[in-house]
This record gives C-alpha cells, structure tokens and sequence, in this order.
C-alpha cells in the first residue's frame, strides 16, 4: 500500500467502532479443469503481512519483480511463511460451504498503525486461503469495486 500521502504525524488508529477495513466482494467458487470434485467445503481466508517489495504488475507465484525473463523471485514458489509473509494473521474470515455471494470484511487496522509508524514497512497483505494447496482446482473468486 502506498503510505507516502498519509501526511507523518498522524495519529494511530483507534477508533473501535470504525476499523480500518478492506472490502472485498465474495462472489462464489469455480472449479478450473480438469478437476471434477464439487466439494468447497469451509475455507478460511487469513490476512498476512507482506515483508518483501514488489510490483503489482510484476508479481506472479514465482517472482516479486521481473523484467523480461528474469527477475527477483520469492523466497519460496508461492511465498515463503515468515520470509516473504508474516505468519501471524492478522485478521481471517470463514467462508461457509455455498456461502452466497456477499461482502468481506477483513480488519487491517492493527496492520495500519504500524504502517503509519514506519510506512517503508507498507508492502501490502496476502490473503492466504487455509485449503488451497489441499483443495487444487478449487478457486474462491473476489472482486473489487472496478470490477463492476
């Protein structure tokens, strides 16, 4: 997240009745091809801290910045817990087994605060979801405001 129009001297967040949250719109589960299997069963979706920079248009599973045929890779193909994300989760949301469509909430505001504290350390949040590597071909689908 690009912190550098928060003017410094801002005040750390806390107002509990307003968290500092990000939307994301859920609009169901796909299953890619070849697989079959109609389960989705619960799935958790966790925030985790980014550690590493990188570049939205760069990224992919392997590098967190490329140009051309090369790059910067990941620590570990998918990010590596506790190298390129930070293990603790900063908040989660359960999404039932044929969960309708409907908005998330995830709570960044503990997230922020330190950002405000020491915006270099702004690279941003993965949102890791608990069954993916169990669950292959089984994808959650978000969305955002511009998609509509």
């Amino acid at each position: 997240f690009d912190m550098a129009s928060i003017p410094d001297g801002i005040k750390l967040f806390e107002d509990v009745d307003n968290p500092v949250n990000l939307r994301l719109w859920y609009e169901g589960a796909e299953m890619a091809k070849p697989y079959t299997d109609p389960r989705q069963l619960d799935r958790q979706i966790a925030v985790h801290k980014i550690l590493q920079s990188w570049k939205e248009n760069q990224a992919n599973d392997v590098y967190r910045l490329k140009t051309g045929n090369s790059g910067t890779k990941w620590n570990k193909r998918m990010m590596g817990e506790g190298t390129d994300y930070s293990g603790d989760i900063v908040d989660s949301y359960t999404l039932s087994e044929g969960q309708s469509p409907t908005n998330v909430y995830l709570n960044l505001s503990s997230l922020f605060d330190e950002w405000l504290e020491n915006k270099p350390s702004a690279k941003g949040v993965l949102l890791k979801d608990n069954l993916h590597e169990n669950v292959p071909g089984y994808f959650l689908l978000f969305a955002s405001m511009n998609n509509r």
